[in-house]
């Protein structure tokens, strides 16, 4: 229907806006080059009108759109640590998603609109690619197999330290961008008897990453394993020496 031609028609126009946007800020001669100066404004310009489109189309153009800007954004990242199959530099992935963040503030901040938590959903994104990487990596899939013999419980309860400060630098991230945001004086439509007027948008309501825990939460229970099975470990010989 007509709908579904429109919602393709805007996600193509945006993805396309979004891939010329960002070969802009990564291609450095151009991006110093005065006579381009207008691009990201224009280009800002062309992503906020199109994304008031898909505000205006339906709850599913909108999800589609952010899940498949996460992983487009995200996809160096996948790629870059797919095979570091260690938790001994997790401070490496922390480092780069941070970095993310403050380019995301320059390329996009002023784009989305706040209320659909695209930061947010970005740091979602990167967490859950995280856990399951770090999932497969050589001291965890020994801790799940049941052999957690010469784990290094520094090198875990590091890596459990680093996850937690990680998260609580995102949320600290992420209330930078949020204010950023809506100081920028973003409204939304709202309509009341029949009337519509402009009103400013709220801040959006989120969990915060301290309490998802959704990296750190994986090493701490592999750490509690690790624990277990050490005391069960001494009690054994203790009981041998009985």
């Amino acid at each position: 229907n007509t709908v579904k031609v429109l919602r393709r028609q805007v996600l193509s126009d945006i993805k396309r806006v979004i891939g010329d946007h960002d070969r802009f800020f990564d291609d450095e001669k151009t991006r110093s080059d005065t006579r381009y100066a207008d691009v990201p404004a224009l280009h800002h310009k062309a992503l906020a009108d199109a994304c008031s489109v898909v505000q205006a189309l339906d709850a599913k153009c909108r999800e589609e759109l952010v899940t498949w800007f996460c992983h487009q954004q995200l996809q160096e990242y996948s790629t870059l640590f797919c095979e570091d199959n260690t938790i001994a530099h997790t401070e490496k992935r922390y480092t780069w998603m941070l970095r993310y963040l403050k380019s995301y503030d320059e390329r996009y901040g002023e784009v989305f609109p706040p209320a659909w938590n695209v930061a947010h959903q970005l740091c979602l994104t990167f967490c859950q690619t995280t856990r399951e990487q770090l999932g497969e990596s050589t001291e965890l899939s020994r801790i799940r197999a049941g052999d957690s013999r010469g784990c290094d419980v520094e090198v875990l309860v590091q890596a459990v330290e680093l996850a937690i400060e990680a998260e609580r630098r995102f949320d600290a991230a992420l209330a930078r961008t949020e204010a950023a945001g809506l100081s920028a004086g973003t409204t939304e439509v709202v309509e009341a008897d029949g009337s519509f007027s402009l009103k400013p948008m709220a801040a959006p309501a989120r969990t915060s990453f301290a309490e998802l825990s959704l990296i750190s939460a994986g090493f701490e229970e592999a750490l509690l394993v690790v624990y277990i099975e050490q005391q069960v470990h001494h009690f054994e010989q203790l009981l041998a020496t009985c």
